[in-house]
């Protein structure tokens, strides 16, 4: 399943960070995004446009453009879009 928002990849990078103990730089071997965006997502700063393809982060101008799957699993799951 993708990520579906900045703060599901936030847990995703601290989940690998802390709990698998990967580095960042372990980290950026397998994403192809620097350390040090990947730092600055797990503490809370905005994914940058340039990486939210490659972290799989979608994001929608409108619910309209939201595929009807995705609306249903953002609005049962009540995540900002």
């Amino acid at each position: 399943m993708p990520i579906r928002s900045n703060e599901t990849a936030q847990r995703a990078i601290n989940i690998l960070n802390v709990t698998h103990g990967m580095s960042y730089p372990e980290l950026q071997a397998i994403t192809g995004v620097p350390a040090g965006t990947l730092w600055d997502i797990a503490h809370g700063k905005p994914i940058p446009a340039k990486w939210r393809g490659v972290l799989g982060v979608r994001v929608y101008r409108d619910l309209f453009a939201m595929p009807v799957r995705e609306l249903r699993w953002a609005l049962e799951n009540r995540e900002r879009y």
